[in-house]
Parts: structure tokens; sequence; C-alpha cells
């Protein structure tokens, strides 16, 4: 009896279950099914058949895109998501200290000694019967030998992997290039940036290809390797430069240590930004949402891509807040920046991006101080004055 009565409660609940769940599916799915086809049967056969087409050929465009292997845009929010966010340095890269940057082609360089340079004078007569020699101008010592490699300190940089021949002053016209000198020449006018350049020497000692090579050691430990190896039949005769970077300690700490949204690593072997500038071109716009993180000016206006004209030419720096309290000076641009080399002065808010030998007259308001800084991507020097305005 006890049992019988527990079926028939069993079976009471579970009535109870179905039934709900049966009012449950009418109100929420049934009635609102037949709402629809109730509409469509209002609805035009050509309109029907327009909607089903419409839906199949999506269904078949999602079904039958190719894969690519094109890289995403460029970054249009910080890109904190992508999976080079994961990477980093190699062991191998941490213990040189060094990764490659960025390697550029097809550009020309001065090689020739500037009347300030020390020149190795041993090598200059006598050739390369000296494998390594030391170079001082009583500011800055750089140790370099003829396979390319450069000693400031305890740091090591190199610049080629093959053996260089300097030759001596008597056997110059034999280079083919009208004479010029071949020599190794210390540029230590900047201790903490010296340059070093082996002008005119001879790839693996061989005179029929003249090489120049130089190096300079940029402040915060980078250093740029510059080449003419147009003389050679080398395959890489067409790379004129290569900058290194140097791995930081905080770069290990902090994976994006300028917060602009992209890893240090993908900035250094990605995107070939600079991983300690948020605004690597200083055009104003954070290099995570930068489409041109590299180029200030993209659209070739002479106005940095984060500015419109207007914003550009009304700037206070221009036009003065108060004509009667401004200070009038003009900075003056030396010697051309030529591209692919870049330069922007930053002064304040307002990024000039200088092109040319320009003269830049602004109006500073007395009493101000503005920050000033200049954004470079290290591949030429840039020659500024400042005097005063008219």
């Amino acid at each position: 009896m006890e049992r019988l009565l527990m079926y028939i409660c069993v079976a009471g609940l579970v009535l109870t279950i179905a039934t709900m769940a049966t009012m449950w599916l009418y109100a929420h799915a049934v009635r609102p099914l037949f709402t629809r086809m109730a509409r469509l049967g209002h609805t035009s056969p050509m309109s029907l058949l327009v909607a089903i087409a419409i839906t199949a050929g999506g269904l078949e465009v999602a079904a039958t895109k190719a894969p690519t292997n094109e890289p995403p845009p460029r970054l249009s929010a910080p890109h904190r998501s992508s999976s080079s966010t994961h990477q980093a340095f190699t062991p191998d890269e941490i213990e040189a200290g060094y990764v490659l940057w960025r390697v550029g082609t097809n550009e020309t360089w001065n090689f020739n000694a500037p009347t300030n340079a020390t020149i190795a004078a041993e090598w200059r007569c006598r050739g390369a019967a000296e494998d390594r020699i030391v170079l001082t101008n009583g500011a800055a010592a750089v140790a370099v030998d003829t396979r390319g490699r450069a000693m400031v300190g305890t740091n090591r940089y190199q610049t080629v992997d093959f053996r260089m021949a300097i030759v001596p002053e008597a056997n110059w016209p034999l280079l083919g290039n009208g004479g010029s000198p071949s020599c190794v020449w210390l540029d230590g006018s900047r201790p903490e940036c010296p340059i070093v350049s082996w002008q005119n020497a001879l790839m693996d000692r061989d005179a029929s290809a003249p090489v120049s090579v130089q190096i300079e050691i940029l402040d915060g430990g980078d250093y740029i390797c510059r080449y003419d190896l147009s003389r050679t039949e080398s395959a890489e005769s067409n790379v004129t430069s290569r900058l290194y970077y140097r791995i930081r300690p905080e770069d290990l700490d902090d994976p994006d240590r300028d917060d602009d949204g992209i890893p240090t690593f993908a900035e250094v072997t990605v995107y070939h930004s600079d991983p300690g500038l948020a605004d690597t071109d200083g055009d104003g716009i954070n290099d995570g949402l930068d489409a041109n993180p590299l180029d200030p000016d993209a659209d070739g206006d002479g106005i940095p891509d984060g500015m419109t004209a207007a914003e550009y030419w009304s700037h206070p720096l221009w036009t003065g807040t108060n004509p009667w309290d401004v200070s009038c000076v003009a900075i003056r641009l030396n010697e051309p920046v030529v591209p692919p080399a870049r330069a922007v002065l930053v002064i304040g808010e307002l990024p000039i991006i200088l092109t040319t030998n320009a003269v830049y007259r602004l109006s500073l308001d007395k009493g101000v101080r503005y920050d000033v800084r200049l954004v470079t991507n290290h591949l030429a020097p840039v020659n500024l004055s400042l005097e005063r305005g008219e």
C-alpha cells in the first residue's frame, strides 16, 4: 500500500513538470513561431526569395572564403590580446644583449672623415699590418680591428662578418674610385655616442671590392651599422644599414614598458617601433593606434598625422597667445633631413616635421617653460641652431 502511494506521488510530480514545460514551450516558442508564419503569409513571394538568396549567399561566402596569410591591419586599438604578447626574447638574445631592430636598403651615407676625426695613422701609412688598434681623442677611446669589431669599454660591437684590409696611402689609386683615402677614423666629439668608420677598406682583402662600414654607438646602448657594399658582388649589396636594439633589464621586467599596448618584443621584431616611446614617430598618435607608427606624415602634406591643418597652423606657438608678451625665436635646420631619415621636433604639444633647410619661427610666451624633444629614427644626425627671431 505504501509503495502504491509512492508511485502515485511520483507520477503526479512528473505529470505536473510535463504540463508546466508544455505551457512554457507554447508561450515562448510555438505561439511566436505561428505569429511569424502568419506575418510571412502576408509577405510577397519575391521578398521571400530575396531574403533566402541573401542568407544563402552569406552562408556561401562564409563557407568558401579562402584563408589568408596577410597580417591584420595595423592596430586600431591597443593590441594587448595579440599572440605576440606571449612571445619574448630568446635566452640567446638575452645573453648576447642585442637583437636586430631594423634593416635599411638603398640609402646613401657619407663615410668621409670629418675635420675633427682621429685617424689610425699606423693603418693609413702601412695598411692593416696590425689586426687591432686603439683610437682615442682624449674624450673617447675605441679599440677596432680588421674584423669589423669595435670595443668601447667592456662592450663589443660587431659590424661585419668578413675581414677588412686597410690600403696604405701609397696604394690608394689602386682602389679604382679616384684614389679616395682608405683609413679608419674615430669621431669622438660626443663621447657617449662615438662614431667609427672603416673608409674604403677591402672586403676579405680583395682589391676589386672596396667597401665602407661605419658604426655609431647611440645614447642608451643601441647601435647602428652603416654600409656601402655597392662595389662588391655581395648578395646584400643593397643593404645599407642595420640597427641593433640593446635589451634593457626593464624590458624583461615589464613586457610593455611604454604602455602603448604593443609588447616590447613585437615592437622590436615585428613593427620596428621604439619600445621606450609610446609615440615612436612623434606625430601625436599612440603607436597602438597609429596606422603608420614610423611615419609622422603618411600623407605627405607636411602636417603631423595627429593634427588637422587648422589645428596645426592655429597652434599658439605659431601665433602667440598674447602678442604683447611673447619672445620670437627661430629654429634653423642647418642641413636637410632626407628620407628615409626622419626627425620631428616636439615643442610642448606641437610636433614640427623637419625635412628641409628651413627656418621655423615661433612665438613663445615669456615665463613659460616648454618641454622640447627631438624624435629621430637614428638614420642621420640633425643639425639645429636657435636664434632670436625677427
